[in-house]
């Protein structure tokens, strides 16, 4: 049996407000003149005060004890060179004095003395000039094994070529000669090992430069990877390991550098092209 619902008044439905409403565009107008009237009233009760003027710069005058004579003018009195300053300061007068005209007249000049020596040429003063100037081999002098400057290329080109190629090996840098009569110079790089089976080409493109391979168990006595020679023709030399056991070298050539004759012996590579 279902039980009947109590008696009474059901649930009282909520009661809407009654008070007066604004809508959103009428409050911003409000709250804007509301801030503008504080604004307002701020700057009238508390005024803006300007800041206070720039000082004056006043130049300070100096201390009594110190004199700086202002010259007025001069006045040279008799012969003697005297001049004395008609106006000055606060301070005592001073009087410079110089020394008579025909005392700086008859004075005798310095001597121009020669650092190198009375009977030096301009190519001994220009040895002089250069003598602690650090050489490169790029300048066409290599450096000694201890550091200090070694012979002129020019020197080595004078050897044969089996020494010319121990002097490059022994100074780490291919040795670059000029061949003054026919107007071409040759690059020499020493070598070890066999040169049979040996293949060398000119390549043009990208850059033109001359390649030689070495099979395997030839390789290059130079170290370093790459040389910037940058005369005579060649530009640059780079050494290659090969994977196969073998060595590449590359020489870059100058710009009107002509086509290179390639010369592989035993001990090492020589490469001759026409000077540009």
């Amino acid at each position: 049996m279902i039980d009947p619902p109590p008696a009474g008044p059901g649930p009282r439905a909520p009661e809407q407000s009654e008070r007066p409403t604004v809508s959103r565009p009428a409050g911003f107008l409000i709250a804007g003149l509301t801030a503008a009237l504080v604004f307002g009233s701020g700057s009238f009760l508390w005024p803006v005060r300007p800041w206070p003027p720039a000082l004056p710069v006043v130049a300070l005058a100096p201390p009594p004890h110190a004199s700086f004579p202002l010259v007025a003018s001069e006045e040279t009195h008799g012969d003697s060179g005297t001049t004395l300053n008609a106006a000055s300061n606060d301070g005592p007068e001073t009087t410079p004095i110089r020394a008579p005209d025909s005392a700086v007249a008859d004075s005798p000049a310095a001597p121009s003395v020669n650092p190198f020596g009375p009977d030096s040429s301009a190519a001994d003063q220009v040895a002089v000039a250069t003598e602690n100037v650090p050489l490169l081999p790029s300048d066409g002098i290599a450096p000694s094994a201890d550091g200090a400057p070694g012979k002129s290329a020019s020197d080595d080109c004078a050897l044969p070529e089996k020494d010319m190629a121990r002097e490059a090996w022994r100074r780490n840098w291919p040795a670059v000669c000029p061949l003054p009569s026919s107007g071409k110079a040759f690059i020499l790089i020493p070598t070890k090992g066999p040169i049979s089976g040996e293949t060398h080409a000119l390549h043009r493109r990208p850059t033109r430069e001359a390649r030689i391979t070495l099979t395997a168990g030839g390789e290059s006595l130079l170290t370093m990877k790459q040389y910037k020679v940058r005369r005579l023709g060649f530009k640059e030399l780079r050494v290659i390991p090969s994977e196969e056991g073998g060595t590449r070298l590359r020489i870059k050539l100058q710009p009107g550098a002509g086509d290179p004759v390639f010369d592989v012996k035993d001990g090492y590579v020589k490469v001759t092209v026409a000077v540009p």
